[in-house]
């Protein structure tokens, strides 16, 4: 069961960074407003992947 929820949570950081990713800016912004939605979807899948990293490696297994 953790296993299923711990693959929702990455399926739904692929989501929302590939969201950033991909979703077409409107030609009213500036030239350099591409590059920030690049940053902004880059950190949103570095944080998510980081924490879930961290999380399984520190996972508490011992159960009193």
């Amino acid at each position: 069961m953790r296993l299923l929820r711990e693959a929702v949570k990455w399926a739904l950081g692929i989501v929302l960074a590939l969201f950033f990713f991909l979703v077409p800016l409107p030609r009213s912004v500036p030239s350099w407003a591409g590059y920030v939605q690049w940053g902004i979807g880059s950190l949103i899948a570095v944080c998510i992947v980081g924490k879930l990293l961290y999380d399984t490696l520190f996972y508490n297994r011992y159960r009193p």
